[in-house]
C-alpha cells in the first residue's frame, strides 16, 4: 500500500501493544510489520523504499507504531516526518504519567535486566521524557496542526476498548468494528512471567515524589490548557496522598 498515512507515536507503556492488537483485524487498517519499524529513528538509513515494504496489504490507512518517535531527542523525527509525509495524522495514548513511569521502569527491570534506582533511571536515564505530553506535543506541533493529532485515554481502552475504537475510526474515517480478542498481552505480569523475573516494588520517596509531582503537574496542566484532556485521574493518583499540601510546591522551571 505504500507509505502509512498515521503515525502511533506512543507514549511507551501506554497500551500501543493493545491498540496494535485491535486495529490489525480491521479491513481497511494495515498496521506496520514488525509493530515498531523506527523507520524515521533507528532505521532511517535503510531508506523509504524498506519502509514502504512494512505495510504490505491494499488497506485505506496504514498506521505505523513505533513508539521512538516521541522520546528520540538526538535526532530530527518531526522534520524527517513531515518530509516523508507531509499529510500525516497522529495518535497519542497517554496514561496517568506517574503510573505509566512506574510501569517503564518496571518493565526494563524485568525484560532488560535493568539494575539501577527507580530515580536513576527517572532523571539520569530520560526515563521520565515519556511521561512529559505536553513536551512531547510540543515538538510535533509546530509542524503538525492539533486537529490531525487523537489524544487516546489509555484507561478508556482497558476500560470500554468499544468506545475507544469508535473514537479512533471516526478520526481515521474507517468504519467502527467489533475487535477480536486479544491474543498476547503485553501488562507487566505477562513480561514478568514470559521472563520469570520478578516485578520490583515501587516506593518512592518523598523528596522523588515532590520533584516528580513539580516536574509531571506542570506539564499535564500545560497539556490541558491546549487539548482539554481530564487529568483529575492524574492530579488523585494515590501516591500523592503523601504530599498533603502538594499544590503549594515551588513551580518547575520551564521546559
Amino acid at each position: 500500500m505504500g507509505l502509512p498515512s498515521v503515525l502511533c507515536i506512543g507514549a511507551p507503556r501506554c497500551g500501543t501493544t493493545t491498540l496494535y492488537q485491535y486495529l490489525r483485524s480491521h479491513p481497511n487498517i494495515c498496521v506496520s510489520r514488525p509493530k515498531e519499524p523506527n523507520y524515521f529513528t533507528a532505521n532511517y538509513t535503510r531508506g523509504i523504499n524498506w519502509y514502504k515494504e512494512c505495510f504490505t496489504s491494499d488497506a485505506n490507512q496504514g498506521v505505523d507504531f513505533s513508539t521512538s518517535y516521541s522520546h528520540y531527542l538526538n535526532c530530527p523525527v518531526v522534520d524527517r516526518i513531515i518530509a516523508a509525509l507531509p499529510r500525516v495524522r497522529i495518535i497519542f495514548l497517554v496514561r496517568d504519567p506517574l503510573d505509566r513511569l512506574i510501569s517503564n521502569y518496571q518493565y526494563n527491570c524485568v525484560s532488560l535486566r535493568y539494575e539501577h534506582s527507580f530515580e536513576t533511571a527517572v532523571y539520569k536515564d530520560y526515563l521520565l521524557v515519556s511521561s512529559l505530553y505536553y513536551f512531547t506535543l510540543q515538538r510535533f506541533l509546530r509542524r503538525i496542526p492539533l486537529n490531525r493529532m487523537l489524544l487516546l485515554r489509555t484507561e478508556l481502552l482497558c476500560r470500554n476498548p468499544k468506545a475507544a475504537l469508535k473514537s479512533l475510526c471516526a478520526f481515521l474515517n474507517v468504519e467502527p468494528f467489533n475487535p477480536r480478542v486479544l491474543i498476547h498481552s503485553n501488562s507487566i505480569h505477562e513480561v514478568s512471567l514470559d521472563a520469570g523475573v520478578s516485578v520490583p516494588r515501587i516506593e518512592v520517596a518523598r523528596p522523588l515524589l515532590e520533584r516528580l509531582w513539580a516536574d509531571l503537574s506542570y506539564d499535564w496542566r500545560k497539556l490541558q490548557e491546549i487539548t482539554g484532556v481530564d487529568i483529575v485521574d492524574w492530579e488523585n493518583n494515590p501516591r500523592w496522598s503523601q504530599l498533603g499540601t502538594r499544590l503549594q510546591l515551588p513551580a518547575p522551571l520551564p521546559l
